[in-house]
């Protein structure tokens, strides 16, 4: 998401200014997601998976979407970041 507002065209980041979209981007970033333990394992056997509440389990994170992004690719994210504020 963030990606979109950093790497695209110049008027989306200027598209923030408006109070509508600064919510709906804070919805997402800031949305915890499902939750699952953090011992909580399964494998991805088949694709697509067709079962929607085992879907859901699987894109779950312990920590929530945003938290799971920081600890998992810090690098996208902090470049993301770095390039809208500059």
């Amino acid at each position: 998401l963030l990606d979109f507002f950093a790497n695209g065209d110049p008027t989306r980041l200027s598209a923030l200014r408006t109070k509508s979209l600064q919510l709906i981007v804070d919805a997402a970033l800031f949305e915890p997601g499902r939750w699952k333990p953090a011992d909580f394992v399964d494998y991805i056997k088949e694709i697509p998976v067709v079962d929607v509440e085992r879907l859901e389990s699987l894109l779950a994170t312990p920590h929530g979407t945003l938290f799971n992004e920081i600890a998992k690719s810090p690098d996208v994210l902090t470049s993301c970041v770095i390039k809208i504020l500059e």
